[in-house]
């Protein structure tokens, strides 16, 4: 019998039993209100949850406004706005130079965090299971391949371990979820780093694959313990924080809204800043109900003065017309 290892913000949900990872919550749902005259968006399943609630939030308290989310993964968000297809992306991994110079101008804003959690199903254990860096990169490596392995039982002193064979599953999709942890992997192990590598799509070395995020939480001491180099690139990995961010979770990764800089429909462009907007500021108050981190004062400070870069053909939008349902900043 298999006992499964995962990761959790974006994987499986229910294999037989091993490891895995996930963005700690999700569901694959479209959020959608109104047909093509309204603003469409892609991407992400690790930021359904809350995406949902500021589409509901901000379309109730603006009448006329429709906006359709599809969750289907970070690379589907990515590939649709690269097409043109919709009004704003919204992924797990930052846009790196080489990616932008494939697209239109594109703004990248900040908008959540949260962790990649590592999941098992293990339900013998009557204590959780401890996993240091090295063993975590060992069972995703196929190094590591049963519970009694003498890794694991370094890692858990004391515990009476099964003797079942692990069974890894990982994301089958481009996922941004799956950029935050091969991205620790390849931080903390120097294996890992020359033998997988880190992006939304790797090749992994063992293990089932399989689409979609199932869950999220969140910290935001990650966040604070790269504030210097987040105010020079707010595409900096907060994954495997300094020793200083003492209570920082070391993998969590921010998710950005992907808008281009200019386009040509004024009036929809003006609905999708004050969208954002909110995003950024009222609506980050949803944020610890559905177990995400609330971006830092000077991270939003720094997305709005993104924002304000947006224009409709070639000319500068107004200020946000609507604060969220608050009305309150």
């Amino acid at each position: 019998m298999f006992r499964k290892i995962s990761i959790a913000s974006a994987t499986l949900a229910a294999l037989t039993a091993g490891v895995f990872f996930v963005a700690c919550r999700s569901n694959t749902s479209p959020v959608s209100s109104g047909g093509s005259s309204g603003i469409i968006g892609a991407g992400s399943t690790f930021i359904y949850p809350i995406m949902a609630r500021w589409i509901s939030s901000f379309q109730g308290a603006h009448q006329g406004v429709q906006i359709n989310y599809q969750s289907i993964g970070s690379g589907g968000g990515i590939q649709q706005l690269k097409k043109g297809l919709i009004d704003f992306g919204a992924s797990d991994a930052a846009l790196d130079d080489d990616q932008l110079k494939e697209m239109q101008p594109t703004l990248e804003i900040p908008e959540s965090a949260g962790p990649v959690c590592i999941t098992y199903n293990l339900p013998e254990l009557k204590n959780p299971l401890r996993l240091s860096a090295d063993t975590l990169a060992g069972i995703f490596l196929g190094k590591i391949n049963a519970w009694q392995d003498p890794e694991i039982k370094k890692d858990n002193p004391g515990e009476n371990l099964p003797s079942h064979p692990i069974l890894v599953a990982h994301r089958s999709d481009g996922s941004g979820t799956s950029n935050i942890f091969t991205t620790y992997l390849a931080k903390v192990s120097r294996d890992w780093a020359t033998k997988v590598g880190k992006g939304i799509s790797v090749s992994w070395p063992v293990g089932v694959g399989g689409k979609g995020s199932e869950g999220v939480t969140g910290t935001t001491a990650a966040i604070e313990g790269f504030r210097d180099e987040l105010a020079k690139d707010v595409r900096t990995s907060i994954v495997d924080p300094p020793a200083s961010a003492k209570d920082a979770y070391p993998i969590s990764g921010l998710t950005y809204l992907l808008v281009p800089k200019d386009a040509q429909d004024t009036a929809k462009r003006q609905k999708v800043k004050d969208f954002i907007q909110y995003v950024i500021t009222d609506g980050q108050s949803f944020a610890d109900s559905l177990f995400y981190a609330r971006l830092p004062s000077a991270l939003v400070e720094q997305d709005e003065k993104l924002l304000s870069e947006m224009t409709a053909a070639g000319q500068p939008l107004g200020g946000s017309t609507n604060q969220g349902s608050s009305g309150k900043r």
